[in-house]
């Protein structure tokens, strides 16, 4: 449950991660991150849509709203008090996603890896469980303790993103 970025032999960073949780593990793989998304939205897997964010909106209609959550179709947002929650068909062609902010599950920044997995590095909202000995609790990806200084040792080779900047772009209200 630890994250080291190794420079040679040595190690340039380390830090503790939450990983899949049996039934969700996260795969083994290796691969190259190729860019970092600040202030992400969550656009939520269809599993997770299906078997834990549809029951909630059908159970409280003021979940999406209470947890910074838009439908999108394909033409844009939906307002999700005109869709009748009901009929499964009704939802079958809309994606749902999280705004960013400091309540969205990705947190404040990812890292990505293209994969076939859809697997990739993130902050989180729940930063107590980094405190816990197993850390087993993701859907798959890999959540950071230090998002900020993740992101600061990725960019190191680029002076423009001081650590003033990164905190700014990982605040920001807009992807």
């Amino acid at each position: 449950y630890m994250l080291h970025g190794m420079e040679g032999d040595q190690t340039g960073l380390a830090m503790r991660v939450i990983v899949g949780k049996p039934g969700t593990q996260t795969p083994l793989f290796s691969d190259e991150m190729t860019y970092i998304v600040f202030s992400p939205y969550w656009n939520i897997p269809e599993t997770i849509l299906r078997d834990e964010t549809l029951p909630r909106v059908v159970k409280d209609p003021e979940f999406l709203q209470r947890n910074n959550m838009e439908v999108m179709g394909t033409s844009g947002t939906i307002d999700p008090t005109s869709i009748d929650w009901s009929y499964k068909s009704a939802t079958s062609r809309l994606r749902f996603r999280q705004r960013p902010g400091p309540s969205n599950a990705l947190g404040l920044v990812k890292f990505i890896f293209p994969n076939q997995f859809s697997i990739y590095l993130h902050d989180t909202p729940g930063d107590r469980l980094f405190s816990r000995e197993h850390r087993t609790f993701s859907h798959g990806c890999v959540r950071v303790e230090d998002p900020a200084a993740l992101a600061a040792y990725v960019l190191r080779d680029q002076p423009q993103w001081t650590t003033r900047r990164i905190a700014a772009a990982m605040h920001g209200r807009q992807e």
